[in-house]
């Protein structure tokens, strides 16, 4: 049911009273918006309906585009009405930007051309002195537009501005070795008192009278910071007593809490390193540098200066939120506390993240443990119990062998499938289907559950058309899973990785070191040899590239190469720099970046029979910058491909290899199956030939031929020309109209030499076959197609109705070979400049196009919100695939690709165009949750084996694994109940992981670690939960016969 809220403006003025309004705020009513014609609304009320705000004047319509509501600029989505927050708005030549959180034009900075521009909340120009943007952030631009770093004197105040712009407040920033403290207010600099460590050593008495002050207050729980009662680097402790201002001891209050690291530390190496950096910082003085070779009464001195230091410091401040990111950057210099001592590995899929944490069942962390985590449950482990899968990927590895997880997953769908009538009640808005990640490393038991939805819910094991009209597809890279997914029942469509992989391996590399184009016919899973039957090869879908393969580290690598810097760490500008880099390696015949001969892949892939073609977005359009905006070097020719699919492609199909290794793939015509098919006079205008070489050098000798054998159907017939390569790239054809031509004979075969055709006593260019060396083909590529088809020609098939009855879902035939998938989205598309440029809201009007492409399919980015932690690629570019809350696509603020009202107004369009929507169902794991939890782990590989060097290994730790959001809070577990009454079966399939039913008995409105496998190395080092050097953890909650209370003994003094 919507939740609707209603609100009124807080004034309604008329235009006089507005213009006082404004004129005290901003200026001239008239010289700022009078002349744009922004409308004044007078009387209404804001309507709140599921997050989403509208605004409904006194006639009952929504209001839409720029309006002045109670003296605020404010902006409704011009097909919508929704009010636009947090987003970039372009009106004319003037950007507006408006806050997230009311909706009005407010001040804000643009980044533009690798310059930071302050603007005005009229969109002017902001000029000199301080600036709070639109995040909060202050800056300081001086009288030449640029904002100014580091320490600054401003009408004799002093300030500290950080590396980009920041105005700091709250911080101790070092200086020239001198220690400088920003007040929380202000920002206002000023000095911290330094004290310099004696160089004369105080007495044994003298220090231990000093100590005997920090002893810990008691030895309740309550006197100490932990995590579940153990202490960690970061706990702090109240002591007994404080020394106040560095010069009086008086008894501690409730809220005098010090770090543990001031009063102990784990070695004395980790002291003396404690007291170089506190000089290092400006804290304190000293010549001197400190080692374990000094003596314990030289180093207990000096931490006992850096104490009273630190003590003025606080009294002067009035603060310790600057020592806490004091103490918590120091403890990151100590390599037990860092990831060094956590076996960074770069093996394997470890190197995404660095290496896996499996946790463990411990009567420690009971909290966590689980009865599941049954690990690598993939389809090659279920058919032979050998070879388990990779289970681990990314960040929080959830738990899909658990049966309340497993309930969870089922929920989750069930939201994505209906998206728009939960979020709007507006079922136009649903998605269609999915598209399955990483499907080899979550258990196999995810595919069951999904199957058994859309069969209950969809029917789409009733007949095609149902099936159709509800395409899954499986991120499944695994060599088994194609037989697995067929005979499971044919379910989702897996994926043809034969050709992809041979396409990578035959076509796409350096000339001279490709392999065969015979290997398309020696390794696959398709034999199109000659393919004429319907109905039973697998069904599948197959890519020439896509977002995360042969795209993304091609990207990365550019980057690298043009800014000098980490592969995969870069900033947005780096990214620029990097594709500019990565376009002109693009345009290049001798590629460094980017794969060779995608015309020649996609003249394969859409025109193979016995699979659904997905194009990728990255190969049509500019991968960086706004969505849609620039074109490929290869769009046209994929164009004028997809066009000619519509129009041409259909029917059986042979390829063959010749003795050049020279493929030729040709496709019949609707009615003819084989060669010898005569097929009808439909037949005589539809087919295709395609001619493939990766051979740069080829050269035909006179007596050789390549033939496409077109077949019995297409005896004595002309065809034309739909590609061909030339000396400078390729030339595409898109009508009979000045297209070369060529003459089957009567055996229907089409032959070429290595000169061009002469037709009629007229030379036809460019169609002599050869080897060519271009930006767009090494090798060479031709598309023949015949003569005479009528410009609306469409051979596609429609699915039937007829009920299936051989137990499976999808079937490879004309009908699901009618659809192609366009993938539309690529990791590096940039954040939008403005709300019209949102991807939803591009993609939204550009159905049109689509749909004349022949795509019947959209599979759009992963929508969800991401959590920006920039631990790994996806969170840094925030594709998507990152996220904390699963549930949030775009409340009240836009993702990257824009709100949930622009996902509803995408998905509606492309159903008003008739392609279907497909969400990315990311069901193997959760980034950054908020709250921490104490876990037991192994240092493991990406199967969950422990590595046998590490000293991880039943060890303590911290983990980030509590919380998932508002919306997981709102919509976790909620659709089960109403699932459960209406498709009981769901919840009574029993799983082949666990033998188990999913259980809907617990809502899992937020994680915790019992529902994960383990996670990804935090960097919290292998001594972060504080052991003494008998290897027992400290322990300050009750006793029990697990864990003794155990106390560091500098603290029970």
């Amino acid at each position: 049911m919507d939740q609707i809220t209603v609100e009124r403006p807080k004034h309604i003025y008329d235009g006089e009273g507005l213009r006082v309004k404004e004129t005290a705020r901003l200026g001239s009513f008239e010289s700022i918006f009078g002349s744009w014609g922004i409308p004044v609304v007078v009387g209404g009320e804001y309507v709140n309906i599921n997050d989403t705000w509208f605004f409904i004047d006194e006639q009952g319509n929504k209001i839409k585009g720029l309006n002045l509501i109670d003296g605020n600029l404010q902006y409704f989505d011009q097909t919508s009405g929704a009010q636009v927050k947090g987003e970039y708005v372009k009106n004319g030549e003037t950007t507006f930007y408006f806050d997230k959180d009311s909706g009005n034009a407010i001040p804000y900075i643009l980044e533009e051309n690798g310059k930071t521009t302050a603007y005005q909340a009229k969109g002017q120009p902001a000029g000199s002195g301080f600036f709070t943007d639109q995040d909060k952030m202050i800056y300081y631009f001086d009288k030449n537009g640029s904002f100014v770093t580091g320490m600054q004197n401003i009408d004799g105040k002093v300030y500290y501005f950080d590396e980009d712009g920041y105005l700091i407040k709250d911080q101790i920033e070092t200086v020239k070795g001198k220690a400088y403290y920003s007040e929380a207010g202000t920002g206002k600099v000023q000095r911290l008192v330094s004290q310099h460590i004696p160089k004369q050593v105080n007495s044994g008495k003298a220090v231990n009278s000093f100590a005997a002050h920090n002893g810990v207050k008691t030895r309740s729980i309550e006197s100490f910071e932990t995590l579940d009662g153990y202490l960690t680097a970061d706990s702090w402790y109240r002591p007994k007593e404080i020394l106040l201002g560095g010069k009086t001891w008086r008894k501690s209050k409730s809220e005098d809490f010090r770090p543990l690291l001031m009063a102990w530390w784990p070695s004395k190496s980790i002291q003396s390193d404690y007291v170089n950096y506190m000089i290092e910082r400006g804290i304190v003085e000293s010549n001197h540098v400190f080692s374990t070779t000094d003596s314990w009464l030289m180093l207990n001195g000096a931490v006992q200066t850096i104490q009273i230091a630190l003590e003025k410091d606080i009294t002067l401040t009035k603060s310790t939120n600057w020592l806490r990111q004091l103490m918590h950057s120091f403890i990151k210099t100590e390599s037990i506390w860092n990831k060094s001592t956590e076996d960074v590995s770069s093996d394997g899929l470890q190197s995404l993240q660095g290496g896996f944490l499996a946790y463990q069942n411990s009567q420690r962390t009971s909290k966590a443990n689980s009865d599941y985590r049954i690990l690598g449950y993939v389809p090659s482990y279920i058919r032979d119990h050998e070879n388990k899968g990779s289970e681990f990927l990314l960040a929080n590895d959830i738990d899909n062998s658990n049966p309340i997880v497993q309930a969870e997953e089922l929920n989750w769908l069930h939201y994505l499938m209906n998206f728009g009538s939960i979020t709007a009640n507006d079922s136009s808005a649903n998605f269609d289907g999915i598209r399955v990640d990483a499907v080899d490393n979550v258990d196999a038991d995810l595919l069951s559950i999904a199957a058994d939805y859309f069969k209950d819910v969809y029917h789409v094991d009733e007949n095609e058309q149902t099936a159709n009209a509800h395409l899954s597809i499986l991120e499944d890279w695994g060599s088994d899973d194609p037989q697995y997914i067929y005979d499971q029942g044919a379910n989702q469509l897996t994926m043809d990785d034969y050709f992809v992989g041979q396409m990578n391996s035959s076509l796409e590399n350096t000339p001279g070191s490709n392999d065969t184009m015979a290997r398309f016919l020696q390794w696959y899973l398709i034999d199109r040899s000659e393919d004429s039957t319907d109905n039973t090869a697998i069904p599948n879908y197959t890519f020439v590239r896509a977002h995360d393969s042969n795209s993304q580290d091609q990207i990365q690598a550019a980057v690298q190469a043009a800014t000098g810097g980490e592969y995969g760490d870069f900033t947005w500008d780096q990214l620029e720099q990097g594709l500019k880099l990565y376009y002109e390696d693009q345009a290049s015949t001798s590629k460094q970046y980017n794969r060779y001969n995608m015309p020649s892949a996609y003249a394969l892939l859409l025109t193979n029979k016995d699979t659904v073609p997905r194009i990728y977005y990255g190969d049509m359009y500019l991968e960086g910058g706004q969505y849609m905006a620039d074109k490929t070097i290869y769009y046209d020719t994929i164009a004028n491909l997809l066009t000619s699919r519509i129009k041409y492609v259909t029917g059986g199909q042979t390829m063959a290899v010749d003795s050049n290794d020279i493929l030729t793939s040709v496709r019949f015509g609707k009615g003819a199956m084989t060669v010898d098919d005569k097929g009808t006079e439909e037949t005589r205008t539809e087919g295709v030939g395609v001619i493939v070489s990766n051979n740069t050098s080829l050269s035909l000798k006179d007596d050789e031929q390549v033939v496409l054998h077109m077949g019995a159907a297409h005896c004595n017939q002309t065809y034309r020309a739909a590609v061909l390569t030339t000396t400078d790239g390729v030339v595409n054809y898109t009508s009979d109209e000045g297209a070369p031509i060529a003459y089957t004979d009567d055996s229907g075969d089409l032959i070429f030499t290595n000169h061009d055709l002469l037709v009629n006593g007229k030379d036809e260019v460019n169609t002599s076959v050869q080897g060519y060396a271009n930006p767009e083909v090494t090798g060479y590529l031709a598309v023949w197609v015949p003569v005479g088809a009528a410009a609306e020609q469409d051979v596609r098939t429609v699915a039937t109705t007829t009920a299936s009855t051989d137990g499976k879902v999808f079937h490879s035939n004309a009908a699901l070979d009618s659809n192609v998938i366009f993938e539309g989205f690529s990791n590096f598309i940039f954040y939008p400049d403005s709300h019209d440029n949102n991807t939803n809201v591009i993609i939204a009007k550009n159905t049109s196009l689509f749909k004349a492409l022949g795509f019947t399919s959209f599979e759009l980015a992963p929508q969800y919100r991401s959590s920006g932690d920039k631990t790994f690629l996806d969170s840094r570019i925030d594709n998507g695939y990152a996220f904390t809350d699963r549930y949030d696509l775009g409340f009240g603020t836009p993702t990257k690709y824009g709100t949930v009202d622009d996902l509803r107004n995408a998905i509606k369009a492309l159903h008003v165009a008739g392609i279907q929507a497909i969400a990315d169902w990311v069901p193997d794991q959760i980034y950054n949750l908020p709250i921490e939890e104490l876990v037991t782990v192994n240092r493991t590989d990406e199967e969950g084996n422990q590595l046998a060097n590490s000293e991880i290994h039943e060890m303590l730790y911290v983990a980030n694994t509590i919380g998932g959001g508002k919306y997981q809070k709102k919509y976790g577990g909620e659709f089960l109940d109403l699932l459960e009454i209406e498709h009981p079966d769901l919840f009574n399939s029993v799983q082949v992981s666990t033998g188990k039913t999913i259980d809907s008995s617990v809502k899992v409105d937020q994680w915790m670690a019992k529902y994960f496998n383990g996670t990804n190395i935090l960097d919290r080092g292998i001594g972060y939960v504080l052991r003494n050097d008998d290897n027992e953890y400290f322990f300050v909650g009750e006793s029990n016969p697990v864990q003794q209370k155990l106390l560091p003994g500098k603290l029970e003094i």
